[in-house]
């Protein structure tokens, strides 16, 4: 398989049991979800400010009695 490297030691993969090689793969595709959510994270919360900044300027959003 491959070197992993946990803790600044490097273990190779196909030294491991099934069951050491099983939990590296549920760890590497943790770490790969977790990517994917937290970009989709940042995209969320990025098209919810934009549009809140859209609706602000729809409705006229004002400060100091002054529009926007």
């Amino acid at each position: 398989m491959a070197i992993i490297t946990l803790e600044e030691t490097e273990y190779e993969t196909d030294d491991m049991s099934k069951e050491a090689q099983d939990v590296v793969k549920i760890v590497e595709t943790n770490q790969q979800a977790s990517t994917i959510l937290n970009h989709t994270l940042q995209c969320v919360n990025a098209i919810g400010s934009m549009k809140l900044k859209e609706l602000k300027t729809l409705l006229g959003d004002t400060k100091d009695g002054k529009e926007l």
